[in-house]
């Protein structure tokens, strides 16, 4: 009734295009049969553009028995389409284009989707009736909503069989070749669905009037509904794809409906899933569904090359079998929802377009591949496994991938990182060049850089040796005491000044000291900072005698002084023994149990059973026992025996003279054993243990730390839970353990004597560094010393002569040729004919040796008394051809079958010849010529003497293996050898400097040298990672070398604090105030968690101007003090 616009040349299209599709392969099946009848009955306006039905009757009579996935029947359509109520606008180039595309298709395409009845059985005529034709029950249950335009669509396919512009165009037989039986599988797939002529530029397809898909690479953009209220869906986005040679890959999220019935792009929700109120498919009123719009998990690709794939979204893929696949996710696991359906909000579910998208990666290279998101892969054979990661070259790999909370070289403070770039694989890494040098904290640094770091390293100071004991700075020496000379240390901070500090102190410091010493010491006393000069002092001391009269005398040194002073104090001492012992009012204790018992002579009892037998011994606390001489227990139970031993805290032991323990509770069992802090044990002379529950148990046995053990003599343990067991060993380190100990007569490596040695030394797998050069046999040695040896080695090449060494290694004069090292004679050949005169020193060839031969014989031959002349006598004339001149000794000739020509010439040797003034051939088949020559050898040719060689000049070049060579060969088999190796430098007088060998060939630019094993010998060189691990061991020593001097320090300051609170124990010791009285004073101080007592006497003259005083204090660090003073008042 309402309008119904048609726009002409439709169906008459359709049937240009679908006319000839007969009985075709591929995926269009079944028969359609003739639509007759006219459209009749559209009420009020219905203009009809052209003859619409019968053209579709034309169209559709010839398309019969096609087989593939159009499984339906389309019946016979007969009669009028009637009642169109709604309007159904039909844009009319829709048919148009379909008709341009697939115009020439004589048998079935591919991706054509099947025609099915609404029960999901294949349609025959006796199943469709007008108004019927309907999609398959087989569409999903819930397909997306076709959103509103958004651009243009597009596709380019461009290969075998390609397909270049819009769905209207082919290029010649191309079309056939993809739409045809020679591609039922289908040259190209989005998803499981093969790209056709019917969803090539697929976005969001949807059904045309007659149930075929419609191509949207021209949207319909509006919706008929007019006819048995049939939709025909809008235009939509596009999925752009571009294709050269390749092929998509199924989807990464699976169940999306790219090639179920309905052909919709579009995501297929879980069935209990609520549904849009939104329709978004009706085909002719029959099937109605709702959906959701999500857009395609293929969106924007490029593929290229030969088996290119990709399953994700804005990817490019270009490459013979390149890839880039996502693993599956199942579509309901994707975007689960089961809410209640709610058209505008419904629960679990999107309201809007959503995009169901991964990818967006670059694969470039023949079979690169990538496998997660956001890659950049570029390649051949290229992989990467992990997402925002890179890898380029050449069968680089990259599957580390992000890293949270790692551990980087130099920093402290965890790193992480988005990804990872990879230039290589494991075994076949890749060097990266010219790199410019970095400036902000994450660039990269190049070798010039790290070169820098060395150069600066190189300026510090080291140790002498590994036992760092001593520190030489390189400045020139110094004679007379620093004056000149030397090196000056400046802005040196001040070091701690205490008895134990072994802090460095600078010029202030000690400038102080001198004006204090002035100042404290008076009198003349003075020091010239300029001449380093100090003015005697001079004292003025008054004696006390025995009686109590005084005398002053004058002093000029502080030993003369004091020797006065305590001559006076020991007349005080003798006073004081006749202070009555029971004590004094200004002396309380407040204790029910037994009494104090002072046995010893000159010892202090103090507290409750506690007894000082020992001479000058003292006794303080509860129970507390010093039972030997000048020993002293101070705590409840502490106990100080068998010498001059110091047990401070409750229950500690200190058992040997000199003994200490202090703490709770400790032992100290041996003389000069040290046990301090938390439960420790020192057993043995001068053992020490220190910490809490460390155990030291050997003489000189030291164990410093949590739960440290050393149970040897002179075993030492330092570090938490560190351990040395064995004699004269070091562990060194938490967690360490030396448990080997001495060895004797083992095998050390390079060396074939058996070594032994006096313990070990074990630092629990931990780098040694800031290791000084050492110079003796038994000193370690450090990097820098083996790069040093390794740059001396010798790599000249097994086939190069080279002169024979003496014992230092220097060469000689000589040439030894071993050749093959069997032993084998080493034939010279090619040598160039010598010089032939009498101070020739060339080496002289067969030829010469031949010809020299043929002549004699010749010579010989003309003689015919060759074999009758003996004992000829000397005289004037001579053989032609062969000529001797000479007034010597006769020639001798004593070996077998020898000769010997020449005045004095000896041929002693089985075989020999000597030829030559003086010439000597004495070892069998030798051979020596020219004067003097002596050939000692067996099977030699000499031509001189040591010290008098000769040259052996041309030489021609030898051929044969047993042939001289002449030096031209030797140069070019030099040359030859040479080429490429690693030789020492030379000096300028043309010798082998062996202190130096240059890289690079005189080149400009540095050279690498790779693949160098980590370094195990002495002389080895090192490589990189020993280098890092070195600097690594550095930083960590030099942590723990901080943390043990931030011990040293706070122990010092603990040490300070604690004589603070003995000297606030001793300032708080009252004294006698009445002329004639003494007083017996104890006093406790505490500083910063420090303390300590004091006990002291004083006394009064009975005349009142003379005061004395004598104190002594113990505090918890384990330090003692004694203090005296007198005083005059007037």
């Amino acid at each position: 009734t309402s309008k119904v616009p048609v726009v002409g040349p439709v169906v008459g299209q359709v049937a240009g295009a679908l006319g000839s599709a007969t009985s075709g392969g591929g995926d269009l099946t079944g028969t359609l049969g003739s639509v007759v009848g006219t459209v009749t009955g559209a009420a009020a306006q219905v203009p009809v553009v052209g003859p619409v039905v019968a053209q579709v009757g034309d169209a559709l009579t010839s398309v019969t028995s096609g087989s593939g996935d159009a499984t339906g029947l389309l019946g016979n359509v007969v009669g009028t389409v009637t009642d169109a109520t709604s309007q159904v606008p039909v844009v009319g180039p829709v048919v148009s284009q379909l008709g341009g595309a697939l115009g020439s298709v004589t048998s079935g395409s591919g991706g054509l989707l099947p025609l099915t009845s609404s029960g999901g059985a294949p349609m025959s005529s006796a199943a469709m009736a007008p108004n019927n034709v309907a999609m398959a029950s087989a569409s999903p249950a819930a397909v997306p909503v076709v959103p509103p335009p958004s651009a243009t669509p597009t596709g380019l396919i461009i290969g075998n069989g390609g397909v270049v512009g819009t769905a209207t165009q082919l290029l010649g037989s191309t079309e056939s070749s993809i739409f045809n039986n020679s591609n039922p599988s289908g040259y190209i797939t989005n998803g499981s669905l093969k790209v056709s002529n019917a969803n090539f530029s697929q976005g969001y397809s949807t059904l045309n009037l007659l149930g075929l898909p419609v191509v949207n690479s021209t949207p319909v953009g509006t919706v008929l509904t007019t006819v048995g209220g049939t939709t025909l869906g809008g235009t939509g986005s596009n999925s752009h794809l571009t294709l050269i040679g390749g092929v998509t890959s199924g989807n990464y999220i699976s169940n999306i409906n790219n090639g179920a019935a309905g052909g919709l792009l579009g995501l297929v929700l879980p069935k209990n899933a609520p549904a849009w109120a939104s329709t978004c498919l009706n085909v002719l009123g029959v099937l109605k569904e709702s959906c959701w719009a999500v857009n395609a998990a293929q969106d924007n690709q490029v593929l290229v090359g030969d088996g290119a794939s990709a399953n994700g979204s804005e990817e490019v893929v270009i490459g013979t079998n390149a890839s880039h696949t996502l693993p599956t996710v199942d579509a309901s696991k994707a975007f689960p929802g089961n809410g209640t359906n709610d058209p505008n909000n419904p629960t679990g579910v999107p309201t809007a377009d959503y995009a169901a998208r991964l990818g967006h990666s670059v694969v470039i290279g023949d079979g690169a591949s990538g496998t997660a998101n956001a890659q950049t892969i570029i390649g051949a054979g290229a992989t990467s496994s992990v997402a925002n990661s890179v890898a380029l070259g050449f069968n680089s790999n990259a599957s580390r991938g992000e890293q949270m909370n790692y551990t980087a070289y130099g920093l402290a403070t965890p790193q992480t990182s988005v990804g990872e770039v990879s230039i290589g694989s494991p075994g076949a890494e890749r060097q990266i060049t010219n790199v410019a040098a970095g400036s902000a904290n994450t660039d990269a640094v190049n070798v010039a850089q790290l070169k820098g770091v060395a150069a600066t390293a190189d300026n510090s100071v080291q140790y002498d040796s590994t036992s760092h004991t001593l520190v030489t700075l390189a400045g020139p020496a110094s004679t007379d005491g620093g004056v000149t000379g030397g090196t000056t240390i400046t802005n040196l901070h001040q070091g701690a000044l205490s008895a134990t500090s072994t802090d460095a102190v600078n010029g202030s410091q000690l400038f102080a000291t001198n004006s204090s010493l002035v100042k404290y010491m008076g009198g003349t006393t003075n020091f010239d900072p300029t001449t380093n000069t100090w003015t005697a002092p001079t004292f003025s001391i008054t004696s006390v005698a025995i009686d109590g009269s005084t005398t002053k005398g004058s002093y000029n040194n502080v030993t003369d002084a004091f020797a006065a002073v305590d001559n006076s104090v020991n007349t005080i001492n003798d006073r004081i023994k006749n202070i009555n012992e029971v004590g004094s009012k200004y002396f309380q204790a407040n204790s029910t149990g037994p009494a104090a018992n002072a046995k010893g002579t000159d010892s202090v009892a103090v507290g409750p059973s506690s007894v000082a037998s020992g001479a000058s011994s003292m006794a303080m606390g509860n129970g507390a026992t010093a039972s030997s001489a000048n020993a002293v227990a101070i705590g409840t139970g502490a106990i100080a025996q068998n010498g001059s031993a110091v047990s401070i805290g409750n229950g500690n032991t200190a058992d040997g003279d000199g003994a200490v323990a202090m703490g709770d509770p400790n032992t100290a069992t041996g003389q000069g054993a040290v046990a301090l802090g938390y439960n420790n044990a020192a057993t043995g002379q001068g053992a020490i243990a220190m910490g809490s529950t460390s155990i030291a148990n050997g003489a000189s046995a030291i164990a410093l730390g949590d739960s440290a053990n050393a149970s040897a003599a002179n075993a030492m343990a330092f570090g938490a839970g560190a351990t040395a067991s064995m004699a004269n060993s070091i562990a060194l380190g938490a967690g360490s353990s030396a448990v080997i100990g001495a060895l004797s007569g083992y095998t050390a490596y390079g060396l074939t004597a058996p070594q032994t040695s006096a313990g070990e030394v074990n630092v629990g797998n931990r780098q040694i560094t800031g290791v000084a050069a050492g110079s003796a046999a038994s000193d370690a040695v450090n990097v820098a010393q083996l790069e040093a040896v390794d740059n001396k080695a010798n790599s000249t090449d097994k086939l190069a002569v080279k002169y024979d060494a003496d014992t230092s290694g220097d060469p000689t004069n000589t040439i030894t040729l071993t050749g093959n090292g069997t032993g084998s004679q080493v034939l010279i050949t090619n040598l160039a004919a010598g010089a032939e005169s009498a101070t020739s020193t060339d080496a002289v060839n067969g030829s010469q040796l031949w010809h020299w031969t043929q002549d004699t014989t010749n010579q010989y031959s003309n003689l015919s008394l060759y074999n009758d002349i003996q004992n000829i006598h000397p005289g004037t004339g001579s053989v032609k051809y062969f000529n001797v001149n000479s007034t010597g000794p006769d020639s001798k000739a004593t070996g077998s079958d020898s000769i010997a020509i020449g005045p004095a010439a000896t041929s002693g040797g089985k075989d020999s010849v000597a030829m030559g003034n003086g010439a000597n051939a004495s070892a069998d088949n030798s051979v020596a010529i020219g004067a003097g020559s002596v050939a000692d050898r067996a099977n030699t040719v000499s031509v001189g003497s040591a010290g008098n060689e000769r040259q052996v000049t041309n030489v021609a070049a030898g051929t044969a293996k047993t042939d001289a060579v002449n030096v031209g060969q030797l140069d070019s088999a030099i040359s030859t050898t040479t080429k490429g190796n690693v030789r020492y430098d030379t000096n300028t007088d043309g010798s082998i400097n062996y202190g130096s060998v240059t890289l690079g060939n005189g080149g400009t630019g540095d050279t690498t040298v790779h693949n160098v094993a980590a370094g195990t010998a002495p002389t080895d060189a090192a490589n990189v990672g020993q280098v890092q691990q070195a600097m690594d061991w550095s930083k960590t020593y030099t942590d723990q070398r901080f943390d043990q001097i931030n011990g040293q320090i706070q122990k010092v300051g603990h040490r300070a604090d604690a004589g603070v609170a003995a000297a606030m124990a001793t300032a708080g010791l009252p004294q006698a105030y009445e002329p004639g009285r003494s007083m017996a004073a104890i006093a406790a101080g505490s500083f910063r968690g420090e303390s300590s007592i004091a006990v002291g006497v004083s006394t009064i003259s009975e005349g009142g101007r003379w005061v004395y005083k004598l104190a002594g204090s113990a505090d918890t660090r384990g330090d003692a003090g004694v203090s005296i003073g007198a005083g005059m008042q007037w």
